[in-house]
């Protein structure tokens, strides 16, 4: 639109000059060149008219245009599963260094599935489902570009999921499985904390990703402008179902 609109600066000036032969050309030009009197001057309200018109269409174009990119990543939101541990509180965070900035964002919407018995003396002593509605994601500014096809594409892929064994480890608890976005599934073993007083379980764990492993970003191959690390930290607190 800019480039159109020069070109018909450009076009009446050179229309004044040579089709009309009066000296609104010679007066845009430096200098104080000795011109005669301007002739009287009728001006319409058209193109006034068509400036403004065009320019609600295009603003008018670009609102509907936003809120349908918009409403094609929005997805129910997640059912409620079947759980031996109820989560009562939680978050899973993310944090991403973008231009030298740490930006951090948290998933809304996500559900966990969790069997666990503390007495086991085996060494893997549970299981977790996770599902995360990616849609539900807040990270700033970068929150719709992190939607898009060269991100999460979450249009395509509105749910990540990790599915895991809950194994003893030397300084407290791992789980250990497999982590699913968009069509990547990678190996990955999340080492967590854990205590449980009065039948309230508290766990934290946090990790690194590395966004390439599954197709995060794969446009941006500069780690200064987009770090590979993304930072990943869960915290939940649970109780025990009841039975019915």
């Amino acid at each position: 639109m800019l480039i159109a609109a020069l070109l018909l600066h450009i076009a009446g000036a050179l229309k004044h000059h040579f089709v009309d032969r009066d000296a609104t050309l010679r007066r845009m030009l430096p200098g104080m060149p000795t011109l005669p009197a301007l002739p009287a001057q009728h001006h319409s309200a058209v193109p006034v008219l068509t400036a403004l018109v065009l320019w609600v269409a295009v603003l008018v174009g670009g609102t509907i245009m936003g809120r349908s990119d918009t409403g094609a990543v929005e997805v129910a939101e997640l059912t409620e599963v079947t759980s031996d541990w109820v989560v009562q509180t939680g978050s899973i965070e993310i944090t991403v260094v973008q231009f030298g900035s740490a930006v951090t964002g948290s998933f809304a919407d996500w559900t966990a599935s969790i069997t666990f018995d503390e007495d086991d003396p085996q060494m893997t002593i549970g299981a977790v489902t996770t599902t995360v509605a990616i849609p539900s994601l807040t990270l700033g500014s970068v929150t719709d570009q992190a939607m898009g096809a060269d991100f999460f594409d979450a249009a395509t892929y509105p749910t990540a999921v990790f599915d895991a064994v809950l194994n003893r480890a030397n300084d407290g608890f791992e789980a250990a499985g497999t982590l699913t976005i968009r069509d990547q599934s990678m190996p990955l073993t999340l080492p967590f904390s854990l205590s449980i007083v009065e039948g309230l379980a508290e766990m934290k764990g946090a990790l690194t990703l590395d966004r390439r492993d599954f197709g995060v970003g794969s446009n941006m191959n500069d780690a200064s402008s987009l770090a590979f690390e993304v930072n990943v930290d869960v915290t939940l607190t649970a109780t025990r179902a009841t039975p019915e």
